[in-house]
């Protein structure tokens, strides 16, 4: 399940590049990390959405709920970017 929502969410975070988002992936065996800005890169700035995700059983509620909300930010910033079109 984690391989799967790793790959589900990079493949969103590819899509974002249309929106002029900034997407930091951190990924290791056992966790990833996702940070987006939602305007681009700005150093001053906070992630406008933090995201982590561990391959532990005991984390799988969180894995969800952190999975469910950064695919819908991703999703959100992919539409922002085809309306900007």
């Amino acid at each position: 399940m984690f391989k799967e929502m790793v790959k589900e969410l990079f493949e969103l975070s590819m899509e974002t590049m249309e929106a002029k988002a900034y997407v930091s992936i951190s990924l290791a065996k056992d966790y990833m990390n996702i940070g987006i800005l939602d305007a681009g890169w700005d150093r001053g700035r906070d992630y406008d959405g933090f995201y982590t995700l561990h391959d532990y059983k005991e984390f799988s509620t969180d894995n969800r709920k952190n999975f469910e909300a950064a695919k819908e930010h991703l999703e959100r910033l992919i539409k922002k970017g085809e309306e900007n079109k």
